[in-house]
């Protein structure tokens, strides 16, 4: 049985992992999409007791990284040694922006703006995928942040045909957060 690959940073499945060169590629959702790693970088992540600052916050920091690159053009960011060195001392982006790239998030994954947006609760794809946009380290981060822009005017909560997960609608004042942009600040 050939094992399934997962994500060098998280430990979650990935869509896909191979070794190139002197790096190792992976696509993975927990990750927000496609990135490489150095052997001396994945060294440190694969012994995390040996560097104490590997955590979830530093690895929810890392992910950010790996989004705002993407979000600048490149396809496969690269974690190095160095990198994870420079992560280590970056602060955790700030509540609103955190929103602000959770509605960017929502509003790529619709096919229509003004469509709903199915949220599960479950530890699939897509909360692996909020949760990296978000920056966030568990599922309840996440619900709160929905919460958050539920409460300040951004999202709607809408029935949705199912009992299984709820819905939300992107309002008008969650669009004008939208075209803000990703950002860390």
């Amino acid at each position: 049985m050939t094992k399934r690959p997962e994500c060098f940073i998280w430990g979650t499945r990935a869509d896909d992992a191979y070794p190139k060169g002197t790096a190792m590629f992976c696509d993975s959702p927990r990750a927000g999409g496609k990135y490489w790693i150095g052997f001396q970088a994945l060294t440190i992540m694969q012994i995390p007791e040996n560097w104490p600052w590997i955590n979830r916050s530093f690895k929810a920091r890392l992910t950010s990284w790996l989004i705002e690159r993407r979000e600048e053009g490149e396809e496969y960011p690269g974690v190095t040694g160095s990198k994870l060195n420079e992560i280590k001392s970056k602060q955790t982006i700030a509540m609103r922006q955190r929103q602000r790239n959770l509605l960017i998030y929502m509003k790529r994954s619709l096919a229509n703006p003004a469509d709903t947006f199915p949220y599960t609760r479950e530890e699939d794809h897509q909360l692996w995928e909020m949760m990296a946009w978000s920056e966030s380290t568990s599922r309840e981060q996440v619900s709160n942040l929905l919460d958050c822009l539920e409460e300040s005017g951004q999202l709607k909560r809408v029935k949705s045909a199912s009992s299984s997960f709820l819905a939300y609608l992107i309002t008008n004042s969650g669009h004008a957060s939208i075209r803000l942009g990703y950002s860390r600040i």
